[in-house]
């Protein structure tokens, strides 16, 4: 967890006031370990959690007529969540999975809100990462309307070849939004 405290000081330039309200943050963070495979929130069940990988990587998934789409993949030193679900607390139209063994540190909806309104620069803290992860979301879609496969797949290669190196081509052609056949297709003329 020291890991997730260290990268909120550092990515969010907290004050040395906000520091010590970060032992509030410690008090209410849980550490979840999950195997490769395990489904860490199920379709239809609401994300209660903000969570930050300390090791280990995930997808977020969704399934429509007996095809897979995968939205994001997260890895080490990375802060999710599904954003729809966690903000508004209603069941989730998309399922995490554990692509490794993984940890995660995690703060669930309720105890943030407690703290939010407890703490105004913790209530600022926190903001500024739910805003950064609705940006995330907002790059990729438009990462998805913009761009062909062919573009998808070397902006993908460019900005995350050690990722690619973790994933299956399976899942990277989920990602890219084509089947394997055409990755294949990709990958040769590349």
């Amino acid at each position: 967890m020291l890991s997730f405290f260290k990268h909120c000081s550092s990515c969010h330039n907290l004050s040395k006031k906000c520091d010590v309200l970060l032992e509030d943050v410690a008090n209410v963070t849980q550490l979840k370990t999950f195997e490769k495979g395990d489904v860490i929130l199920k379709k239809g069940n609401v994300c209660k959690h903000l969570m930050y990988i300390e090791e280990g990587l995930v997808k977020l998934v969704f399934h429509k007529e007996h095809n897979e789409y995968i939205l994001c993949f997260y890895q080490e030193n990375e802060t999710f969540t599904i954003l729809d679900s966690y903000q508004t607390q209603t069941p989730s139209s998309f399922m995490i999975i554990a692509l490794e063994p993984t940890t995660i540190s995690c703060i669930e909806y309720e105890d943030m809100a407690q703290l939010c309104k407890d703490n105004h620069c913790l209530e600022t803290f926190f903001l500024k990462l739910i805003s950064s992860i609705s940006l995330q979301f907002i790059s990729r879609t438009c990462e998805l309307i913009q761009f062909n496969a062919i573009d998808r797949y070397s902006r993908f290669i460019s900005s995350y070849n050690e990722l690619y190196k973790r994933i299956s081509l399976g899942d990277l052609a989920h990602y890219l939004g084509i089947n394997q056949v055409t990755l294949s297709k990709i990958r040769r003329k590349k």
